[in-house]
């Protein structure tokens, strides 16, 4: 920790309330639901789907704000989201939002994630989509920094908020942006947590998952693309992720860069090969390496 920061005591103090079982007893939890797929909004009980996920939430929430002395007040953002080009149907969003008022009006600072998942079919409501990392980690984060400060007084109005609907398209979080805007709340800053904790993992097991999906996800396109066209697409997807003008997820900015490298890697064989058949690269050689 900066050694400023180690001569507040306040922030010392909560820092060394954080509690590693707590943050893991959450992702737990969370894991136990089965699914948070947005879908499973119809279907969800108590103890299963995204509803009941977020009613624990919610209890959590409630719970913490009992400590706040009466300074923190915890909602739902509802609304029902139309179907989309990649939805079946119009869908209910339910994000849970905690505010822990300030003491001093005129500044509001953001602390967030996102509690919906999905198992790579994001409209599938019925799959099993335990979802620890992607984002009970993050939710787990929220709810321990939410528990250390609701007690302490601070200048500024904090909210701490759990998205539903982020996974389909940030539907949650632009939800609510959309409300701040119009009620000209004053958003100094946002800290968002979206799988936190496990970059590294001991065994290494996290980053092969990561690349052996992504190499099954340049291989698969590449070979689509060259029965289709004898070339590959993405060759142009890394021009729209470096110019892209809006917001883009990091995971799709890393895909199409993946899908990229692949496709010209593939391309440049394609050429080599064309070039031998066609004698010009035996003309500019004197003949085959």
């Amino acid at each position: 920790m900066d050694a400023k920061l180690l001569a507040i005591p306040l922030i010392v103090s909560m820092v060394a309330g954080v509690s590693t079982d707590r943050v893991r007893s959450t992702d737990t939890a969370l894991v136990g639901f089965g699914t948070r797929n947005d879908f499973s909004e119809t279907s969800s009980t108590a103890t299963t789907g995204i509803f009941g996920a977020r009613d624990w939430i919610v209890k959590q929430f409630d719970a913490i704000a009992a400590t706040s002395g009466g300074r923190m007040t915890v909602r739902t953002d509802d609304y029902l989201q139309p179907k989309t080009a990649r939805t079946p149907r119009d869908v209910t969003e339910s994000s849970v939002v905690a505010t822990l008022a300030g003491d001093e009006p005129g500044r509001t600072y953001i602390m967030s994630s996102h509690y919906d998942d999905c198992h790579g079919d994001c409209t599938d409501g019925t799959g099993v989509a335990p979802g620890a990392d992607d984002n009970a980690s993050g939710v787990a984060a929220v709810l321990e920094a939410a528990r250390v400060m609701a007690p302490h007084h601070f200048k500024g109005t904090i909210l701490f908020v759990c998205f539903d609907g982020e996974e389909l398209g940030l539907w949650g979080s632009a939800h609510l942006a959309d409300e701040l805007k119009a009620k000209g709340e004053p958003v100094l800053a946002m800290l968002n947590n979206d799988v936190i904790g496990n970059s590294a993992g001991g065994s290494g097991v996290h980053v092969f998952l990561v690349l052996w999906k992504a190499a099954s996800a340049v291989q698969a396109y590449a070979e689509k693309s060259i029965s289709a066209l004898e070339m590959c697409g993405s060759d142009f997807a890394v021009l729209e992720a470096l110019l892209h003008k809006g917001a883009l997820p990091v995971n799709e900015i890393g895909r199409k860069v993946l899908l990229t490298s692949g496709s010209i890697t593939w391309q440049l064989t394609a050429w080599r090969a064309r070039a031998w058949s066609s004698g010009a690269l035996t003309r500019l050689t004197g003949g085959p390496e």
